[in-house]
């Protein structure tokens, strides 16, 4: 047993779901929970009930948004077993022995800072000099953390940053000081992370912003990617220009001779953020592609793109599908893509998909978890907030905790 374990649109089938796939063991419970006891995966699945029930989470989410603040609830939180699967601790430093336990079964992680947002330039402030922290913590444990994550809503108001992507002649005089604030900030983590030589990962937390990100990564990754890819833009498979944007990427990189990286993943923008933009009349960038088979076959097609390109482009394919990451190893074979070329990563969640994840660096691939970490009350918080906010995350949950009521039948 570990001492603390080491961090859409359609998701991956239950295990015993899954035959005549190719290569992986995706179905190899045994081997993804071999370190764990019985009760080590009993305990887990009584906290993914939770995580994949939105009647639950919202009754959690209300107790602890109202008694977060309060010191012996901070101290309960520090204890609570979300903490041994789910989330890092509240520093980079005391989560490394959760990321060992991961590098030693050959999983890397991309920390991810879990904040509430930005509510003010004193805690935009904060947000960007942790998040600094966390490219410097990552240069100097490479082994364990190959890429870094830029996470927008961290460093901008969100009200602003729609309002400027939505009608930017709107904006008043303190407005527009904080989105050119805000670019200067992004350009400049961007840098570090160049300066370090670490590969990061541009977050589009909010959707409706997507088209300014976008802008703002072209720019950077025509600075910062000249030798390698350095920035790699998130991209949601579920876009309605998807295709066009990685075409477009690909087309400039050729063009101009830089190195695109793109993280694409799987419908992870949450529902609060839809609702919103039907509220306001505002167009929807992203669709969801409810039928299990499209979604498969865009993610793969997209994939693709990038490997018939793969002098120009990297990819990070942000996936919990089973199916889709065996069709894109059998695509790399079929390309002569090696499964350690550092070109290609797989990512999942921490705590989610361990079979997959395993089955995947036994096989040799790079593969990497998310990683949250933050204040007690925070992380937890947003943790119950992610889950109730997006049905993929909650099915999700579902997945995992079948993954696990399978391996204790098997015992």
């Amino acid at each position: 047993m570990k001492e603390v374990e080491s961090s859409s649109a359609q998701v991956s089938e239950p295990p015993q779901e899954q035959n005549n796939l190719p290569e992986l063991k995706v179905n190899d419970t045994a081997f993804a929970y071999e370190e764990e006891t019985n009760s080590d995966l009993r305990k887990k699945a009584r906290l993914l009930d939770v995580l994949s029930s939105k009647g639950k989470l919202n009754l959690r989410r209300t107790l602890y948004k109202t008694l977060r603040g309060v010191p012996p609830i901070n101290r309960l939180l520090s204890e609570s077993a979300y903490f041994d699967f789910f989330l890092g601790d509240e520093n980079l430093d005391d989560s490394l022995t959760q990321m060992g336990w991961l590098k030693d079964r050959n999983v890397t992680v991309i920390p991810s800072l879990v904040r509430t947002g930005a509510n003010g330039e004193t805690d935009i402030v904060e947000a960007y000099g942790e998040t600094s922290q966390s490219f410097q913590f990552a240069a100097e444990h490479r082994n364990l953390i190959p890429f870094v994550m830029l996470k927008t809503r961290l460093l901008i108001d969100d009200k602003t940053f729609i309002k400027y992507a939505r009608t930017p002649d709107a904006l008043n005089e303190d407005e527009q000081e904080e989105v050119e604030r805000f670019h200067s900030r992004f350009v400049s983590l961007c840098r570090l992370a160049y300066d370090l030589d670490l590969p990061v990962v541009i977050e589009v937390d909010n959707y409706l912003c997507q088209t300014v990100v976008d802008e703002y990564t072209t720019e950077v990754m025509l600075l910062f990617n000249r030798h390698k890819p350095i920035v790699f833009a998130g991209i949601d498979v579920n876009r309605t220009d998807v295709k066009q944007r990685v075409e477009a990427l690909a087309n400039l990189a050729e063009t101009e001779d830089f190195y695109a990286g793109i993280m694409l993943s799987e419908g992870l923008a949450n529902e609060e953020d839809r609702n919103y933009a039907l509220k306001n009349g505002y167009g929807m960038p992203t669709k969801p592609l409810h039928d299990k088979k499209l979604l498969e076959k865009q993610f793969v097609d997209v994939a693709n793109l990038v490997f018939e390109k793969i002098e120009h482009l990297a990819l990070c394919a942000y996936t919990h599908n089973n199916r889709i990451c065996c069709l894109l190893t059998e695509a790399m074979a079929q390309k002569g893509i090696e499964p350690d070329d550092e070109r290609v990563s797989f990512v999942q969640n921490y705590g989610l998909s361990d079979v997959l994840t395993f089955a995947l660096s036994r096989g040799g691939y790079n593969v990497s978890k998310v990683f949250p970490y933050g204040k007690y009350s925070n992380a937890i918080y947003e943790l119950f907030q992610r889950f109730r906010l997006n049905r993929v995350y909650r099915n999700l949950a579902k997945l995992e905790k079948e993954s696990i009521k399978a391996e204790l039948n098997r015992r």
